[in-house]
C-alpha cells in the first residue's frame, strides 16, 4: 500500500486514555458562527488560544481574508476565570468571558474583517497549578474540529501570514495551484521568521528595566509587532532583504535550529516553484494540508515543549511527504512570554513532556504510537474497519398482488460507507433510496432481503443500529405538545449517557439550537395538521437535530434538506460535514442538492430503478466516468453544476428505461472491480476488531439508559405536558363526570330501599357502573394508535424499549384514573347510599378503570387503524356484558358459553358489588322465592378475591399490550393569539403588492418570514386571526366561494386519498372540478398529459399510501399535489413550496410546465425556499418577506441585485458567477439571524420600488369598472363547486366508496362487531321468543335492550371516519371539489347501504333463532334505524370534535346516558320526574319499546311483577309499535342536520 494511503488508514487510531492519565475535559461553552457561509472548496485558518491574546487573532484577522476558526481557552477555579498573564480577566465570571467574546466577535464582524468563527472552551480546574498549564493538544483538537473546508491551514495566534499569499489562494488560479501541490505533497510548509531583537536592539537593558519596568519592555514589543505587520504587508521582497540585514531571522533558530534549519531558508529566499524538504525532529512546521489528512494530536502533552512535534512525526513516520511554499511565509508578533512556559518547569513538567516525547519516538519504531485523545470513539483503534458499514450483493423485493415472486426495489446493490466521509445516495424519485437507507439502518420490517449487510465485517444487532446510530426521517414524526426545546432535550435526556449532568445536556442541546438557527423558535410548540406551529423548514431542521442529540458513530439520512432554503441546507450539510471530520459514519439519500451540499459529498452511490449504476468518489471522476466508461449521451459542460447533471442524467435515463443499460455499464467498470476489493479487503480485517467494539456489535440492551430513568423522562416530557392539556384531560375526565351526575340524580337514595323494584332498579345500576369501565376505554385507544408513528420511530432510534414506553402510559393514565375513582367513587356511593365497604367499592371502581386503560391499549397494539381498534374492543366488552351475571344469569347461560364467563372481569367487577351491597342481613327475598344473591348465584362469594381475581387481569392484558407493541408490526416499509403574550402577534406588517396575469410572481423569504401565511389569506384559506388592509382581483373583492372554484391551490404538506392509485386521484378530481359538459375520454386525456409532464407514469397505478402503509415516494406525492392544482387551468395558481422534494430536474419542469400556464394568462403565485438557478429565473417577479415585512417588491433578475447592492444599506455585493437565488437566500437568511428585518423593511418602504408599486396598485384598482359582466359575476359567485350535488355525490360514491367496499380494513370492523353480537346473541338465547316463564320473559327484555343498544354503540367505529379524514375533506372543500350537503351525503349513503345489507341478515338470523314473536319486518326496520341513527350521530360527535380522544369519549357519554332512560334500567315510573324531558328526546327508547310491543303486544302479554303484565310494568302498554318506529326515524333527519351543520361551521384546521 502506498505510503500515503497506510497514514490514511492509520491516522485516526487512538489509544483509549490510561487510567494514570488525566486528559484535559473541555466544556465547549460557547459558539458564535462565521459571519458568512463557509465555501468548502477553500482553506480555513486554525488556531488556539487562550482569552488573553484576543489582540493576537485580531491582527491575525486583519491580514486573513478568509475563513479563521479559533478555539479559544478558559480555565475555571471555584467557578471563576483563572489568569495568569491578565490581571483584569482574572477572577471574573464566566457570562463575563462569553460577553467579552461576543462584543470581540460582533466588532470584527462590524469591521468587515475575515470571516471568524468562535468556539469558547472552558475547563474546570482543582489548583492553581493546573489553571496554568494551557492544553495546547487538546485546544488544537478542539479548534481542528471547527474546520468546515477542504484545506486546513495550521497557525499559532502569534504569528501573521503574509497578505500576497491570501490573495493568491483567493484567486481561481492560485487554488488550483494549491489544490495540485497538495496532491503530490500533502505537508505544505510554510516558512516562519521573527524580528531579530538583537539586531534591532528590542530587549531592554537591567537599567532600563529597573528605570522604566515595563514601560520599555512594552515598547519595544510594540515595534517588533510593527515590524511583523510590515513585513506581511509588503511581502516576499521586502523579508529577503531584511533577513539579509539580519533585522529578520528565522524562527526559534536558538532552541530548535536543527529543527527549522530543515526548511533550508537560503533556498527558499531564492525558490520561485515549490521543493520538497525531509522532517526533523523537533521542527515545529506551519503547514497547510487537506482536512482528510490532518492529525490528531497528543493531548497528554500538557504546558510548553515538544507538545506538536508527535503529530508531525507521525506523519512523517506514514510516508507523507513535506513541501515548501515559494512565496508564502508567516511572521512571528513578539509578545510578553507566557507564564506558562515557566509554570511548566517550575512543577516539573517539562522533564515529564520530554520523556513522553522520548517513549513516542520509541513507539513510533516499533509502530505501536498513535496520539492519546479524549474522544476516542471519534479515533477508534480501526475506524476504516470498525466503523465501516459493507454492502455486498443485497436484493429486495416485496410481495406483489401481481407477481408470484414479488416487486424488486433494489437488485444486487453493493458498497461500502467509510468513517469520516459522507456518502450520498442519489437517484430519481422511486429509484429505492428509502428502501436502501431503512435496510442499512435496520427499519425494515416486511419483505425478502438476500445479501449481506455488515458493520466491521460482522451482521450489527438492530439494538446496536438503535443505539450507535442516527436516523433522520424524510416526514418529521415528532411530539406535537412539546416546544422545540423541550423536544431535543427530551430526546438528549433519553439517549445520551446518564453520568452527564443536565447542564451538559442543556448545552449540547443549545448548541444544536443555534447550529440548526432555531434559537427563535425554541419556546414554539411543534404543532400539526390541524394546528399551526413551527414551519415546515424548522420542522425538518428539528429532525435533524433529534438525530444529532448524540454523535452517533453511524447517521443515516433521509432527504435531509428537503423543505429547506439553500441558505439553511447548506448550513445543514456543514453541521453534518462536521460530523465526518469526528471519524463518524454518514449516509445520506438526496434529491436535488445545491452545488455547495453536494460538494461536501465524498462519495455517491447513484441508483436506477433499484440498481447501481454508479458508485465510487464525487467530484471529477464522477463525471469522467460518464464521459468515458458509460456513454450517456449527456455531456457536461463547462460551467454546469455537476449535481444538477446528474440528476437530469438519472432522471431522463429513469424516463428513458436505460436503467439496465447503465447498470451494466457500472457492473463492467473499474469501479466496480475496485469497490469489491475493498470490501473484501475491510472484511479480511474482522479479527483486529476491539473487544469492546466486537461487545457493541453485538449489544442487546436497546437503550442506553435504564427503564425506570426512561420512565420518568417520559412521564417529565410527555405525561406533564398531557395534564396540563384541556383536549387531553376533559375528554377522560367528562365522560365520568357525566356517568356519576346521572346514576347521582337517577338513582338518589335508592341504596338503604329493599323493595322489589328498587332491587331490581340498584342491580341494574350496580351493572352500569360496571361496564362503563368497560366502555370508557374506548377514548384510550387512539392515544396509542394515532401515536403509533411517533412510537416507532422513537423505538427504532433507540429512546426507549416498549417496556418503558408502555409503563409510563399505564402511570399517566393510571395516576388520573386513581384521582377520578376516588371522586367519584365517594359521590356516587355516599348520595345513592350505598351499604358494604366504600374502599371495596372504590377499588373495584379504579380496577375496573385501571383494566379498561390496559385492555385499550392492547388492542390498539395489536390493530392496523382507528377504525379496527374500536370495533375490536367494542365487540369485547360487549361480549362480556352478556356474561356477566346480570342479563343473564350464571343458571341461564348455556354450558358452552360458561368458560367465556370465567374470563370475563366484568363478572368479577360486578358480582363483588352485588355481595358489598347484599351480604348479611341485606341478603333480602327477590324472585322465586330466592334472595337477591342466591338468584344471580353470589352466595358464599368472598368480595375481596374476587376483586382480587379482577386486579389480575391488568397484569393479563398490560402483558398483551407489551407482546403487541413488542411483535405486531403495521409498518411495512395576519394577528393570532399567543398564550405567551396578552398582545397579538404580527405575521404580517403592512404587506402590499400585486399579481398580474401572466406573470409568475415568487414570494421569498426565510422559514417563519410569513409566506405561507401570506398566501392563506390571498387564496382565502385563513381560519383565525386579524386582517386588516384589502385583497382583491380586478379591482373587486372576490367571494371565498370563487376562490375555491376558479384558483388553485398547492400545499406544502400533502393531504391526499391514501386508498386511491395516482391516476384515480387525479381523474376523481377532474370529474369534480371540470366542467361536466367534457367526457370521461377528454378528462383522462388531460390526466394522461399532467402524468407525463410531471413523471408520473410509473407510479399511475400505485396506490398513494400513508404512514402506515407504503405507497409513492415523498417526491411523487409531492407532484401528485401538484398535479391536483393542475387538472383544472386555474385563473389563479397558488403555490406553497411546489418543488420542495424533488430532485432539480423534476424542479425545473414543473416550473416548466407553471410557466407555460402564465403565458395563457394565469395570474401564478408560488412561495419558494431553495429554487435552482433555473427555476428562479421563470419568476418575473418578487416579493421577499423578512419577519412579516415586504423588504423588496418588484421585478426578478438584474434590478433585484442591483435593489440590494445600491439602495439596501445591509447587503452585501453580489459576486460575478453567484446564483443570485442563493444570494438572496442568504441575505434574507443572515437578515434574519441578525433581526435585521426592521432596517431592511425602512430602506423599502423609502425606495423608489415602493413607490411605484403603491402608484400601480392604485392604477390597477381604477380598472375595476372595465370589467365585463361575466367577470363580475364570477367574482361574485357563490355556488361553490362547478358540478351538481348529485354529480359530486356519484364520484365521491364511484371513487372512494366503491374502493372502501373492497378494503378489508374498511369492512371488517363494520361487519365484524355485528357478527360477534349476532352470534353471542343467538347463542346465548337460543329459542327463548316463545318461552313465557318469568326469568325468560326477564332475560328477553334484556336481551331486547342489548340488541337495542349495541346499534348505540356500534356508532363508536364510525368516528374515526370523520375525524381523521377532516385535513383532506378541509382541503378538498377549499379546492370547490364539493359542498358540505356532497361529502355528509355521500358518507351517508356509503355507510347505510353496507349497514342496509348487515341488517337484514343479522336481524333475520337473531329473530328466527330466538324464536322471536310478532313482525320481523319492525324487529328488521327498528334494527337498521337504529344503525342509521348511530351513524348519522357519529358524524355529528365528530364533526364538533377537536380530536379522536374528544370524540371518542364525548359519543361514549351520550350514547351510555342514553341506556339509563330507554326504560329497561330504569322504569318510566321510577324515573326522576326532573329527567323524563330526556326519555323523551332518546331514540334508544323508542327503539327498545317498539321491540318490546312487538314482542309482547295482542295475547302475549303475560303476568310479570307485581300482579302487573310486561308491557304495564315497563308503562308499555298502549304504544303503538309503528308510531314510535317514525319517531325514531325521525331522530336521523335530527342528526344528520347537526352534523352539516357541525361540517359547515365548526372548523379545528387553524390556519
Amino acid at each position: 500500500m502506498p505510503p500515503q494511503q497506510l497514514y490514511l488508514s492509520a491516522q485516526q487510531r487512538c489509544q483509549a486514555p490510561r487510567k494514570a492519565e488525566r486528559l484535559p475535559v473541555l466544556d465547549q461553552v460557547g459558539t458564535w458562527p462565521a459571519f458568512s457561509p463557509v465555501d468548502p472548496q477553500h482553506v480555513t485558518l486554525v488556531t488556539q488560544l487562550n482569552l488573553e491574546r484576543l489582540d493576537m487573532l485580531e491582527n491575525q484577522c486583519k491580514v486573513w481574508p478568509h475563513a479563521l476558526a479559533a478555539a479559544v481557552y478558559v480555565p475555571l477555579l471555584d467557578g471563576l476565570v483563572a489568569s495568569l498573564d491578565s490581571p483584569e480577566l482574572n477572577g471574573i465570571r464566566l457570562a463575563q468571558a462569553l460577553e467579552v467574546l461576543g462584543s470581540f466577535h460582533a466588532r470584527l464582524q462590524s469591521e468587515g474583517a475575515c470571516n471568524l468563527e468562535l468556539a469558547l472552551f472552558a475547563e474546570r480546574c482543582t489548583d492553581q497549578g493546573m489553571a496554568g498549564l494551557y492544553p495546547f493538544n487538546a485546544m488544537r483538537n478542539k479548534a481542528l474540529q471547527m474546520v468546515q473546508t477542504e484545506v486546513v491551514f495550521q497557525l499559532d495566534v502569534d504569528f501573521l501570514v503574509n497578505k500576497e499569499f491570501g490573495e493568491e489562494v483567493g484567486s481561481p488560479a492560485g487554488w488550483a495551484a494549491l489544490r495540485q501541490q497538495l496532491a503530490l505533497a500533502p505537508a505544505l510548509v510554510l516558512p516562519a521568521f521573527e524580528p531579530n531583537a538583537t539586531q534591532l536592539q528590542m530587549r531592554p537593558t537591567s537599567k532600563q528595566h529597573a528605570e522604566h519596568g515595563d514601560e520599555v519592555l512594552e515598547k519595544q514589543l510594540q515595534l517588533g509587532k510593527a515590524m511583523a505587520l510590515e513585513a506581511v504587508e509588503a511581502g516576499k521582497g521586502w523579508v529577503v532583504a531584511k533577513y539579509a540585514a539580519r533585522e529578520l531571522q528565522q524562527f526559534a533558530i536558538v532552541k530548535f535550529e536543527a529543527g527549522h534549519n530543515c526548511t533550508q531558508y537560503s533556498r527558499w529566499l531564492q525558490a520561485q516553484d515549490f521543493y520538497e524538504i525531509n522532517y526533523t525532529n523537533g521542527y515545529e512546521p506551519y503547514t497547510l494540508m487537506l482536512r482528510k489528512h490532518i492529525p490528531w494530536f497528543d493531548e497528554r502533552f500538557r504546558g510548553y515543549g515538544f507538545d506538536k512535534m508527535t503529530g508531525y512525526l507521525v506523519m512523517w513516520h506514514w510516508g507523507i511527504r513535506f513541501a515548501v511554499h515559494p512565496r508564502a511565509f508567516v511572521v512571528h508578533v513578539p509578545h510578553p512570554v507566557a507564564k506558562t512556559l515557566a509554570l511548566t518547569k517550575r512543577l516539573n513538567n517539562y522533564v515529564k513532556l520530554r520523556q513522553m516525547f522520548i517513549d513516542a519516538l520509541k513507539d513510533l519504531l516499533q509502530h505501536q504510537y498513535f496520539p492519546v485523545t479524549s474522544f476516542p470513539e471519534r479515533c477508534p483503534l480501526r475506524p476504516g474497519v470498525q466503523q465501516q458499514l459493507s454492502v455486498e450483493d443485497i436484493t429486495y423485493a416485496v410481495k406483489s398482488k401481481y407477481s408470484k415472486e414479488g416487486t424488486l426495489l433494489l437488485r444486487n446493490v453493493s458498497g461500502y460507507l467509510r468513517p469520516g466521509e459522507l456518502a450520498a445516495v442519489m437517484g430519481p424519485s422511486g429509484s429505492g433510496k428509502s428502501t436502501l437507507l431503512d435496510l442499512l439502518s435496520g427499519r425494515k420490517t416486511v419483505g425478502s432481503l438476500t445479501g449481506e449487510i455488515k458493520v466491521a465485517g460482522t451482521v450489527a444487532t438492530r439494538t446496536f443500529l438503535r443505539r450507535f446510530t442516527g436516523y433522520v426521517e424524510q416526514s418529521a414524526s415528532l411530539l406535537d405538545t412539546l416546544t422545540v426545546h423541550e423536544v431535543l432535550m427530551y430526546t438528549a435526556q433519553l439517549k445520551r449517557p446518564m453520568p452527564e449532568t443536565t447542564a451538559q445536556k442543556e448545552e449540547a442541546v443549545s448548541q444544536l439550537l443555534r447550529i440548526l438557527a432555531l434559537e427563535s423558535c425554541r419556546d414554539v410548540k411543534i404543532g400539526s395538521s390541524l394546528r399551526r406551529g413551527i414551519s415546515g423548514g424548522q420542522a425538518k431542521r428539528v429532525s435533524i437535530a433529534i438525530a444529532l442529540v448524540t454523535a452517533p458513530r453511524i447517521l443515516f439520512m433521509d432527504e435531509p434538506t428537503s423543505g429547506l432554503d439553500s441558505y439553511m441546507a447548506n448550513e445543514v450539510m456543514r453541521a453534518v460535514k462536521n460530523l465526518a471530520g469526528m471519524g463518524i459514519t454518514l449516509v445520506s439519500s438526496i434529491h436535488s442538492p445545491t452545488p455547495f451540499c453536494f460538494n461536501q459529498f465524498d462519495r455517491v452511490l447513484l441508483l436506477l430503478r433499484g440498481s447501481v449504476i454508479y458508485f465510487g468518489p464525487n467530484g471529477k471522476l464522477l463525471a469522467d466516468y460518464f464521459h468515458t466508461q458509460c456513454l450517456s449521451g449527456l455531456g457536461l459542460r463547462e460551467g454546469d453544476n455537476l449535481a444538477d447533471w446528474i440528476v437530469d442524467l438519472t432522471t431522463q435515463g429513469d424516463s428513458k428505461g436505460a436503467a439496465e443499460g447503465f447498470a451494466s455499464a457500472f457492473v463492467a467498470s473499474d469501479l466496480k472491480r475496485i469497490a469489491d476489493a475493498e470490501i473484501a479487503e475491510q472484511l479480511q480485517h474482522l479479527s483486529m476488531s476491539s473487544e469492546p467494539h466486537q461487545k457493541d456489535l453485538a449489544v442487546r440492551v436497546e437503550t442506553v439508559t435504564p427503564i425506570w430513568w426512561g420512565i420518568i423522562i417520559l412521564l417529565q416530557y410527555r405525561s406533564l405536558k398531557n395534564f396540563r392539556n384541556p383536549e387531553w384531560v376533559i375528554p377522560r375526565i367528562g365522560s365520568q363526570l357525566v356517568f356519576s351526575f346521572i346514576i347521582a340524580t337517577a338513582y338518589w337514595q335508592l341504596g338503604d330501599d329493599l323493595d322489589l323494584n328498587n332491587v331490581i332498579n340498584l342491580s341494574a345500576c350496580l351493572f352500569m357502573w360496571t361496564i362503563l369501565a368497560g366502555y370508557g376505554a374506548l377514548p384510550y385507544t387512539p392515544s396509542l394508535v394515532l401515536d403509533r408513528p411517533l412510537f416507532v420511530r422513537e423505538r427504532n432510534d433507540g429512546l426507549y424499549r416498549v417496556l418503558t414506553y408502555l409503563s409510563h402510559k399505564m402511570i399517566e393514565e393510571v395516576a388520573l384514573a386513581l384521582l377520578l375513582s376516588i371522586i367519584f367513587s365517594a359521590v356516587v356511593f355516599y348520595t345513592l347510599a350505598f351499604e358494604g365497604s366504600y374502599v371495596l367499592f372504590w377499588l373495584v371502581h379504579f380496577v375496573s378503570l385501571a383494566n379498561g386503560i390496559a385492555l385499550a391499549y392492547f388492542i390498539a397494539a395489536v390493530s392496523p387503524n382507528m377504525d379496527a381498534a374500536a370495533s375490536a374492543l367494542l365487540a369485547y366488552v360487549t361480549s362480556l356484558l352478556f356474561f356477566s351475571g346480570c342479563l343473564l344469569r350464571w343458571a341461564d347461560i348455556p354450558e358452552y358459553w360458561r368458560w367465556y364467563s370465567y374470563i370475563n372481569f366484568l363478572r368479577y367487577s360486578w358480582g363483588a358489588l352485588m355481595v358489598n351491597q347484599y351480604e348479611g342481613d341485606r341478603d333480602v327475598q327477590f324472585l322465586g322465592g330466592l334472595t337477591v344473591l342466591q338468584y344471580h348465584d353470589l352466595e358464599g362469594v368472598n368480595k375481596w378475591v374476587w376483586l382480587g381475581i379482577e386486579t389480575s387481569f391488568f397484569v393479563v392484558f398490560f402483558f398483551l399490550a407489551s407482546l403487541g407493541l413488542t411483535f405486531v408490526s403495521h409498518d411495512i416499509s395576519y394577528a393570532v393569539k399567543t398564550k405567551h403574550s396578552k398582545d397579538d402577534t404580527l405575521l404580517l406588517r403592512n404587506v402590499s403588492g400585486y399579481l398580474r396575469p401572466g406573470e409568475l410572481a415568487a414570494l421569498m423569504g426565510p422559514s417563519g418570514s410569513g409566506k405561507s401565511t401570506l398566501l392563506d389569506l390571498l387564496s382565502g384559506r385563513k381560519t383565525v386571526g386579524s386582517l386588516t388592509g384589502e385583497i382583491k382581483i380586478a379591482g373587486a373583492v372576490p367571494t371565498r366561494t370563487f376562490l375555491r372554484r376558479f384558483t388553485g391551490y398547492v400545499e406544502q404538506s400533502v393531504s391526499l386519498l391514501d386508498v386511491l392509485t395516482v391516476q384515480e386521484v387525479l381523474m376523481y378530481t377532474a370529474q369534480l372540478k371540470r366542467p361536466m359538459h367534457e367526457t370521461t375520454a377528454q378528462k383522462e386525456a388531460a390526466v394522461n398529459q399532467l402524468l407525463r409532464i410531471l413523471a408520473l407514469e410509473s407510479c399511475r397505478d400505485v396506490k398513494i399510501g400513508s404512514s402506515l402503509q407504503r405507497g409513492i415516494s415523498g417526491g411523487q406525492a409531492k407532484r401528485v399535489n401538484i398535479a391536483i392544482a393542475l387538472v383544472t387551468a386555474p385563473r389563479i395558481l397558488f403555490m406553497d413550496e411546489p418543488t420542495s422534494g424533488l430532485d432539480s430536474y423534476m424542479a425545473n419542469e414543473v416550473i416548466r410546465v407553471v410557466k407555460n400556464l402564465a403565458g395563457m394568462g394565469i395570474t401564478l403565485v408560488s412561495s419558494i425556499h431553495s429554487p435552482t438557478p433555473f427555476c428562479f429565473n421563470q419568476f418575473d417577479r418578487v416579493l421577499l418577506l423578512l419577519r412579516g415585512s415586504v423588504i423588496y417588491f418588484g421585478p426578478n433578475g438584474k434590478l433585484l441585485a442591483d435593489y440590494f447592492q445600491n439602495q439596501c444599506p445591509l447587503a452585501s455585493g453580489i459576486r460575478e458567477g453567484d446564483n443570485l437565488a442563493e444570494w438572496i437566500v442568504d441575505l434574507t437568511t443572515q437578515g434574519d439571524s441578525k433581526e435585521e428585518a426592521k432596517v431592511f423593511a425602512s430602506a423599502f418602504a423609502a425606495s423608489d420600488l415602493k413607490r411605484i408599486a403603491d402608484a400601480e396598485i392604485a392604477d390597477q384598482l381604477q380598472q375595476s369598472s372595465m370589467l365585463s359582466k361575466q367577470e363580475l359575476k364570477d367574482l361574485a359567485v357563490r355556488r361553490e363547486t362547478v358540478t351538481p350535488i348529485w354529480w359530486g355525490i356519484l364520484i365521491l360514491l364511484r371513487y372512494r366508496s366503491l374502493k372502501n367496499f373492497r378494503s378489508p380494513v374498511w369492512v371488517i370492523p363494520r361487519i365484524g362487531s355485528k357478527l360477534v353480537f349476532s352470534i353471542i346473541i343467538f347463542t346465548a338465547y337460543w329459542k327463548l321468543g316463545d318461552d313465557l316463564d318469568l326469568n325468560n320473559v326477564i332475560n328477553l327484555g334484556a336481551c331486547l335492550f342489548m340488541w337495542t343498544i349495541l346499534a348505540g354503540y356500534g356508532a363508536l367505529p364510525y368516528t374515526p371516519a370523520l375525524v381523521l379524514d377532516r385535513p383532506l375533506f378541509v382541503r378538498e372543500r377549499s379546492d370547490g371539489l364539493y359542498r358540505v350537503i356532497t361529502y355528509l351525503s355521500h358518507k351517508m349513503v356509503e355507510e347505510l347501504v353496507l349497514a342496509l345489507l348487515l341488517s337484514i341478515i343479522f336481524s333475520a338470523l337473531v329473530f328466527y333463532t330466538l324464536a322471536l314473536e310478532g313482525s320481523y319486518v319492525l324487529f328488521w326496520l327498528v334494527y337498521f334505524f337504529s344503525l342509521a341513527n348511530g351513524i348519522a350521530l357519529a358524524y355529528f360527535v365528530a364533526a364538533v370534535s377537536p380530536n379522536m380522544d374528544t370524540a371518542t369519549a364525548a359519543l361514549l357519554a351520550y350514547i351510555t346516558s342514553l341506556l339509563f332512560f330507554t326504560g329497561c334500567l330504569l322504569r318510566w315510573v321510577d324515573i326522576p320526574n326532573y329527567w323524563r324531558w330526556y326519555a323523551y328526546i332518546n331514540f334508544l327508547r323508542y327503539s327498545w319499546g317498539a321491540l318490546m310491543v312487538n314482542q309482547y303486544g295482542g295475547g302475549r302479554d303475560v303476568e310479570f311483577i307485581g300482579g302487573l303484565t310486561v308491557l304495564e310494568y315497563h308503562d308499555l302498554e298502549g304504544v303503538n309499535k309503528w308510531v314510535w318506529l317514525g319517531i325514531e326515524t325521525s331522530f336521523f333527519l335530527v342528526f344528520f342536520f347537526l352534523a352539516f351543520l357541525g361540517l359547515t361551521f365548526v372548523s379545528y384546521v387553524r390556519r
